[in-house]
């Protein structure tokens, strides 16, 4: 076995994960009128699905082939032996070596994204302050608030927050980002959507934080237990300059119209499908790929003898 049959793994990989995401990209578009009606929480889980399917694609793959070589004995000959002293076309090399560099850049900007929050974090621990409810207290009289972190996420208000009458629905809407590890499920999509093509990567980072803030703006409503006052209060901050850092998740983003509308609306969506059940999807599949083990890897073979 050569570099020729890694290039070809890699290129057959990428294929893979490709006509996932236009499968992927298509099932969102055809069903976004069925997706606008679940709960922003519920679409929130199945975005995060959706960015990850071109990666659980591929590994099913990998798993498959694995598995029948290591468990049912199948003989690695038609793969090795047939393609190790594969010439790659430069069309191959150039699907290969593509998705390779989307991989490196997406790992890059994530490793610059949670370098670039312990920075900041240490900077503003720093010079904030503890309050007994476990907020962050900056000492600057602009209008802040934000979640920094990805593991163990912190609140940071400012000073100017705290002199407003909206700051307990604010905090409700930033424990809300806190409790859900939205940092982290962003910090994980960013990686997932590397193997998207890139329009419907671009659709699902945009859409996926719109629905973050709109499902802490629900939770936060639970919270309080007065979704009207969130909406207000979201209306009134749009007209205040409120900042945050570049790498943190604040109060003010995503669509405001869509997230008052959210609110306000007469009847909750429902929040299905739930987590359990998308879990279970997941499994029953990773168990048919298994199943299928034998058929999966001559099913690799044929696309890698496409590629040779």
């Amino acid at each position: 076995m050569n570099a020729g049959f890694a290039v070809l793994a890699v290129a057959a990989l990428a294929l893979i994960a490709g006509v996932t995401s236009v499968a992927a990209g298509a099932a969102l578009w055809l069903g976004r009128g069925w997706l606008a009606r679940r709960s922003a929480a519920a679409q929130v889980r199945l975005l995060f699905c959706a960015a990850s399917a071109p990666a659980c694609a591929a590994l099913a793959v990998v798993s498959a082939m694995g598995f029948d070589l290591a468990v049912l004995g199948c003989s690695a000959h038609r793969c090795v032996h047939d393609h190790g002293l594969a010439d790659p076309r430069l069309a191959v090399l150039a699907l290969a070596l593509s998705a390779l560099g989307r991989l490196a850049w997406a790992a890059t900007r994530a490793a610059t994204g949670v370098v670039r929050a312990a920075m900041t974090r240490r900077r503003l621990d720093a010079a904030s302050t503890w309050r007994s409810d476990g907020v962050r207290v900056m000492p600057v009289d602009d209008v802040q608030a934000f979640v920094l972190g990805f593991l163990h996420p912190h609140v940071y208000v400012s000073r100017g927050l705290l002199a407003t009458d909206c700051v307990d629905s604010v905090l409700a809407h930033e424990r809300a980002h806190q409790r859900r590890r939205d940092p982290l499920r962003r910090l994980a999509v960013s990686l997932g959507v590397a193997l998207h093509l890139p329009g419907v990567a671009r659709y699902l980072e945009r859409q996926l934080g719109r629905m973050q803030e709109s499902a802490a703006d629900a939770d936060a409503a639970d919270s309080i237990g007065d979704a009207a006052r969130i909406a207000a209060a979201l209306v009134r901050f749009a007209r205040l300059r409120v900042s945050r850092p570049a790498a943190a998740l604040g109060w003010q983003g995503g669509d405001l119209e869509a997230r008052v509308s959210a609110l306000l609306a007469d009847e909750p969506p429902p929040d299905r499908p739930t987590t359990l059940v998308l879990v279970a999807v997941i499994f029953a599949g990773a168990c048919a790929a298994l199943l299928a083990a034998d058929r999966v890897h001559r099913g690799a073979e044929l696309l890698l003898g496409w590629l040779d």
